[in-house]
């Protein structure tokens, strides 16, 4: 598989990843669940996206990793600075002021923590779960 078929699957998954996570958020009613249902259909789509390209377990496990870090940050990211432009419209914080507040207090790790280890799992399940059943490795 070439550098730059893999880069364009991570971050294809990535972006999607965190737009669904960020959009599931709003619909689903107990955020936690967002990342997970979000990582099961970009987990759906990966693997035959990697098949597509010539790629192998190895690279659907890989690829999942790193999209999964990223998706999970970008949307992390978006629902912190949405917040922070709440904040802004009705106090004196900044946007900046409040994700810098949120990061040294802690919060948004342990959310981006969470997040990652729900959406992971669930991407890297489904994208094993079809690379063993329509793949057959």
């Amino acid at each position: 598989m070439k550098p730059r078929d893999s880069l364009f699957i991570m971050l294809t998954c990535s972006v999607l990843l965190g737009l669904l996570t960020t959009l599931f958020s709003h619909v689903i009613p107990e955020r936690i669940y967002a990342p997970a249902v979000a990582g099961v259909i970009v987990g759906f789509l990966l693997t035959p996206l990697v098949v597509r390209y010539g790629g192998g377990i190895v690279d659907v496990a890989v690829i999942g990793a790193i999209a999964s870090l990223i998706g999970v940050l970008l949307a992390t990211l978006v629902y912190y600075v949405v917040l922070g432009f709440q904040w802004q419209a009705i106090s004196q914080w900044t946007v900046i002021d409040y994700l810098i507040m949120m990061i040294r207090s802690g919060v948004f790790i342990v959310r981006f923590l969470t997040d990652f280890i729900i959406g992971s799992a669930a991407l890297l399940s489904a994208a094993g779960l079809v690379a063993v059943l329509v793949v057959g490795e």
